[in-house]
């Protein structure tokens, strides 16, 4: 018995999916609703994190949801980061964040990600499949969480 190699294109998956959530957000906002927000966090200047920001943006655009990026200086404090994600957890506007790793070493990455919700309330924890993660419905006063991939166990998919 021979194998034969099967080339799989997942770009009309993504494009399929792109449009079920840009008719999302179109009926959202019709219904007199307002757009979602992803606020994306980028500390110091990694340029892979860079291109993966700027790709969150583009897509948010791409399907009418409405993003802005937040940047601080490589030499930022973990207060500092702090007090950013507690303004955005307060922001009705956010509806998402993304705090962009890896994070600078004076900062701990579980804390601040641990900050993502604050006082509201909890967040969705997702299931996953070792290859990134995408939160739960989960009601308007959570804000969602993607874990990393790695887990903080290093094993797939594990929250702290």
């Amino acid at each position: 018995m021979t194998a034969t190699a099967l080339l799989l294109d997942g770009r009309p998956v993504a494009t399929a999916l792109r449009g079920e959530v840009a008719a999302g957000v179109r009926e959202l906002v019709a219904g007199g609703g307002r757009p979602p927000g992803l606020a994306a966090v980028l500390v110091g200047e990694n340029p892979a994190s860079e291109v993966y920001v700027a790709s969150k943006v583009r897509g948010c655009a791409e399907v009418g949801i409405e993003s802005r990026t937040l940047r601080l200086p490589a030499g930022a404090s973990e207060a500092e980061l702090a007090a950013l994600v507690d303004g955005l957890n307060a922001d009705d506007a956010v509806d998402g964040i993304l705090v962009q790793l890896p994070l600078p070493a004076q900062i701990a990455e579980r804390r601040v990600l641990a900050r993502v919700c604050g006082p509201r309330g909890g967040w969705s924890r997702p299931g996953g499949n070792g290859r990134g993660h995408w939160p739960q419905p989960a009601p308007r006063e959570r804000r969602s969480v993607i874990w990393p991939a790695r887990g903080w166990s290093g094993r797939p998919g594990l929250p702290p």
